[in-house]
C-alpha cells in the first residue's frame, strides 16, 4: 500500500497511520513517504511570491500541534511503528523535479494543497501579482525550458507483523 504525502495533508496523522496499518494485509506493506520540516523549493518560491504580492496570509492546513508529529525520517518512522507497523526502511529521498512553467501554475491556480488554498483566498488584483511575480521568479529557475525544483521527502517502508 502506498500513502504518498498523505500523512501530511490529514487532520490526525496518526489515526491516519493506525488506519493504513488495520487495512493493509499481515505481512503486508505501506510505503509513505512526507515532506520534512525543511520547505521545498516549490513552497519557498510560492512564499517569496506571495511576499512579494503583498499576499494575505491564510490558516495552515496543518494538524493541530498536539496531533502534528516531526517531519523527518524518524518522525515519520515513529508515527508508523505506533500504528503497529514495523519500519523496514527509512530514509530521505531527494530528488529535482523539473516541471513546466505551465504545469507547476495550473495545479496552483486549481486551488491544489495550502499553496493553491492561498492563492484562491486572494483578490483577483492580488492573484494576478501573485502570478505575476511567481512566473517571473520561477523563470530564473529555468534550465532548458523547465522550472528546476530540487525536492526532498521523508520515505519509510514498514511492514504489518
Amino acid at each position: 500500500m502506498t500513502a504518498n504525502f498523505v500523512l501530511n495533508h490529514v487532520p490526525d496523522p496518526r489515526v491516519a497511520a493506525r488506519e493504513l496499518a488495520r487495512v493493509v494485509r499481515l505481512g503486508g506493506s505501506v510505503a509513505a513517504t512526507v515532506w520534512t520540516d525543511q520547505p521545498t523549493a516549490q513552497a519557498q518560491l510560492f512564499s517569496q511570491a506571495l511576499a512579494a504580492a503583498d499576499a494575505v496570509a491564510v490558516p495552515g492546513l496543518c494538524s493541530a500541534p498536539d496531533r502534528d508529529f516531526e517531519r523527518s525520517v524518524d518522525g515519520l518512522a515513529e508515527v508508523l511503528r505506533q500504528a503497529g507497523l514495523v519500519p523496514r526502511v527509512c530514509r530521505e529521498l531527494a530528488w529535482d523535479w523539473d516541471v513546466s512553467w505551465e504545469s507547476l501554475w495550473a495545479g496552483i491556480a486549481a486551488g491544489v494543497a495550502s499553496i493553491g488554498t492561498t492563492y484562491l483566498a486572494q483578490t483577483d488584483t492580488v492573484r494576478r501579482r501573485v502570478e505575476n511575480e511567481m512566473r517571473h521568479m520561477a523563470h530564473a529557475l529555468e534550465v532548458d525550458g523547465l522550472v528546476h525544483l530540487p525536492s526532498k521527502a521523508a520515505y519509510v517502508l514498514a511492514e504489518r507483523p
